[in-house]
């Protein structure tokens, strides 16, 4: 989408608003957004699919504004463009917490407090709310996601990998779906993407000023919002977050969930490169993949 296509949606939809100018703020797989210079952000789905989505966590983010300590989007707008919905919030302030951010600051422990707080409050949001608007999730959807995992893994990966390093990793899923199947595991509301560009961080202040895009939110495994902060952070800032994270308890088996999890994403582009027929995506993602499992 062209920063001239939003500006003639906003026009049309909002001419209240006078805006004479956007400019390009992000695009995501499922999302584009701008930004006016007044510091409204729009956002717009990229298909029908990423708008029922959005339609179906809207009422959440609405509440979750009330319920948590940090700022995050509040869609004050809404509108339609070429059929699908767009919408509008004031732009949450700071700039994205890099891990040379995070370790750079004057008290790294400060800002993992925050994240680590920030992840109670989140996954302390009632689940019988969550319930109600999402009737139709799995009781159990970390399981079912893991079974389709396990499934491509074997379809597209494992035969592009030494036969010893492909049998090591079917065993590896195998052990841990069996143990998902057998350890009760709390579901909480996931924001799911936790990146470095969606925490938000003001370097005058060294704190954390918001943490935005809750477009892949919903129910889920509390492991799950974790994995990325290890995966971008390291071991000794998850650490530093999960000692201000009272929500569940992060025993010996969360932990582990949280370092299989955060190794599903190197079989997710593998899987992802082989089904775009990306050969070079491909042999990238195999490397990291031996590397990760030698």
């Amino acid at each position: 989408m062209k920063s001239s296509e939003c500006l003639s949606a906003v026009q049309k939809c909002f001419p209240e608003l006078e805006i004479t100018e956007v400019s390009p703020l992000g695009e995501g797989w499922a999302n584009w957004s701008f930004e006016s210079p007044s510091g409204l952000v729009f956002r717009f789905p990229k298909s029908a699919s990423s708008a029922a989505e959005l339609d179906a966590i809207k009422p959440i983010i609405e509440e979750l504004g009330e319920h948590l300590d940090l700022p995050m989007p509040r869609y004050t707008r809404q509108s339609d463009w070429r059929g699908l919905p767009f919408v509008a919030y004031p732009k949450v302030p700071g700039l994205p917490l890099t891990r040379d951010h995070l370790e750079g600051s004057s008290d790294p422990a400060v800002l993992s407090r925050q994240i680590g707080a920030f992840l109670t409050r989140l996954h302390q949001f009632p689940i019988t709310r969550l319930r109600q608007e999402f009737p139709q999730a799995p009781e159990h959807p970390w399981l079912d996601q893991c079974r389709e995992l396990c499934d491509e893994v074997k379809e597209f990966v494992l035969p592009e990998l030494p036969v010893a390093l492909g049998d090591r990793i079917d065993a590896l899923f195998e052990d841990f779906i069996t143990e998902l199947s057998a350890t009760p595991i709390n579901a909480v509301f996931v924001h799911g993407d936790l990146e470095p560009a969606h925490i938000l961080w003001d370097s005058s202040t060294q704190r954390i000023t918001g943490v935005i895009d809750f477009d892949d939110g919903g129910i889920g495994d509390p492991a799950w919002d974790m994995r990325l902060l290890l995966h971008y952070y390291g071991a000794d800032a998850l650490l530093a977050i999960l000692e201000a994270y009272e929500a569940t308890p992060a025993d010996d088996f969360f932990t582990r969930r949280v370092h299989f999890y955060s190794k599903a994403g190197y079989f997710q582009d593998a899987i992802s490169a082989q089904k775009h027929n990306n050969e070079e995506w491909l042999d990238r993602c195999l490397y990291a993949l031996t590397d990760v499992f030698r």
